[in-house]
């Protein structure tokens, strides 16, 4: 297996700031963040694709439709 690649994204340096009162690691709690995002935005993706259920049909009236 491959060593991961280090990539440099600009960060602002108030945000960065803000997340240095947070966390002791900004790299890690970004690395997370962007992690769980890109998982959530799979998931939504893959609920998109699924059909949805056609309602079944209402039976005529009488038999529990009264």
């Amino acid at each position: 297996m491959t060593e991961p690649q280090a990539h440099h994204v600009a960060i602002d340096p108030a945000l960065y700031a803000e997340l240095q009162e947070v966390t002791s690691d900004p790299t890690q709690a970004v690395n997370i963040a962007v992690r769980q995002w890109l998982q959530r935005r799979a998931l939504l993706e893959a609920e998109k694709s699924v059909p949805l259920a056609v309602n079944p049909p209402v039976p005529p009236r009488g038999e529990w439709n009264d």
